[in-house]
């Protein structure tokens, strides 16, 4: 409930500083997510903050929850849920300028990831390591569409509006 009331704060901020100045945006993002290696299927939400440096850069935050049941893990064949959280910083590159209505994009993002899976009815303590997320994504009048790679080892296919 915290993380929705967090999403309502940054989204009326946003509001406010897009009257004023269109350098910064924010991109919230629903998604579908699919591990790499086990059979499993889940869900993405998060946040991305960004301001444009220049016209073909971006700095971007992304703040950003996954939800993935395995049905069967790619080594024991167990079954399982992994709850993940990413906290990541880095750049978002565009491949063609802002002055087009359909403009596309990548970012690559780093940072901090808690993971916290149960196998077989038994939760693991919560670990922290390395989070990670790269995608490609297309910019069509302010609806995303993107593909990514986010960790822990989920293919993400995402989609928002950005503010």
């Amino acid at each position: 409930m915290k993380f929705l009331y967090l999403l309502l704060v940054l989204f009326l901020l946003t509001n406010h500083l897009n009257a004023q100045d269109d350098r910064f945006s924010i991109l919230p993002t629903i998604g579908i997510t699919r591990p790499i290696l086990d059979n499993g299927l889940g869900f993405h939400i998060g946040v991305n903050p960004s301001i444009r440096l220049t016209k073909w850069l971006s700095g971007e935050v992304q703040i950003s929850y996954g939800y993935t049941r395995i049905n069967s893990s790619f080594l024991s064949g167990n079954e399982g849920i992994v709850n993940s959280v990413n906290t990541l910083i880095g750049g978002r590159f565009y491949l063609n300028s802002e002055d087009k209505k359909t403009r596309f994009f990548f970012n690559l993002l780093t940072g901090l990831n808690y993971n916290k899976e149960e196998e077989n009815n038994i939760s693991s303590e919560g670990e922290f390591q390395l989070g990670f997320s790269g995608g490609a994504f297309v910019d069509i009048n302010r609806i995303i569409v993107g593909v990514t790679y986010d960790t822990p080892q989920n293919l993400s296919l995402k989609l928002g509006y950005s503010f």
